[in-house]
């Protein structure tokens, strides 16, 4: 190693020999990989499911309290002919959340365009659970309400994991 500068005593100014450098460079991922935090993916897909087991519980509770509280019952049995319990509610909010951000992290690192596919996917099934509920033979002011909920649901699972898959991937064209 060189000096170009002998009256700086300091290390800083040392020049580097051509070995010295590229032993200190670090190799550059191909420019065709996806780069994923996990950690923070990790987090957000965890933080989603339980914004969606919190959303699906309030949710369901301000149902059923305006519908108990409804003494001339008008509008019928609410969630048709089953009982909706907040806490079941609030796990299928939670698990379907875990699942869509298993999905979401199977699209980002296989797919070319992860959130198209996601976004169409899940899309999908929250479809599938809002028509569903009219299918049954229950009232259709208890398959609205249930419709609304699993709509409530879908659209916050979607919004919120699109947001984390999009915040902590480094997609190759963003280099």
């Amino acid at each position: 190693m060189s000096n170009r500068y002998p009256d700086d005593r300091d290390r800083y100014t040392q020049a580097y020999s051509q070995e010295q450098w590229q032993q200190q460079a670090q190799p550059a991922p191909p420019q065709n990989e996806v780069i994923i935090n996990n950690q923070q993916f990790i987090a957000g897909v965890l933080a989603t499911a339980l914004v969606a087991a919190v959303g699906g519980f309030v949710v369901t509770a301000i149902i059923k309290a305006l519908y108990t509280n409804n003494t001339d019952n008008q509008f019928g049995k609410i969630w048709g002919d089953a009982t909706q319990d907040v806490w079941m509610t609030a796990w299928i909010g939670g698990a379907g959340a875990l699942v869509a951000g298993g999905l979401l992290w199977v699209l980002l690192t296989l797919t070319p365009s992860p959130m198209t596919f996601f976004q169409w996917i899940i899309g999908l099934f929250v479809f599938a659970a809002v028509v569903l509920p009219f299918v049954n033979s229950g009232t259709w002011q208890g398959s609205l309400v249930t419709g609304l909920v699993n709509a409530f649901l879908g659209v916050l699972v979607i919004s919120l994991l699109t947001t984390v898959g999009r915040k902590t991937t480094r997609f190759p064209s963003q280099r």
